[in-house]
């Protein structure tokens, strides 16, 4: 299988948290367009951690699509936090 590098160009990565109950996690996704997210493959058990994948694929501008799983036909609310 062949990996490509994808440029950000104007689009941002956020920090997306989900939590339920006591448990809680995080993550950093990026809505290619309307067809097509993009999540990384480590989900986080802090903010921080999260938070410094997302400002070093920022400062990077690019992505390996190696690193992230694809999600076809995000919903509007895929980038929104999310409690249960």
């Amino acid at each position: 299988m062949t990996y490509e590098t994808w440029n950000l160009k104007d689009r941002q990565p956020i920090v997306r948290r989900f939590t339920s109950g006591p448990w809680e996690c995080f993550s950093v996704r990026i809505r290619w367009s309307n067809k097509l997210g993009l999540e990384y493959n480590v989900e986080f058990d802090d903010e921080d951690s999260a938070e410094h994948v997302r400002l070093a694929t920022v400062n990077n501008g690019k992505i390996n699509t190696k690193e992230w799983r694809t999600v076809f036909y995000p919903g509007k609310r895929w980038l929104d936090h999310y409690a249960d």
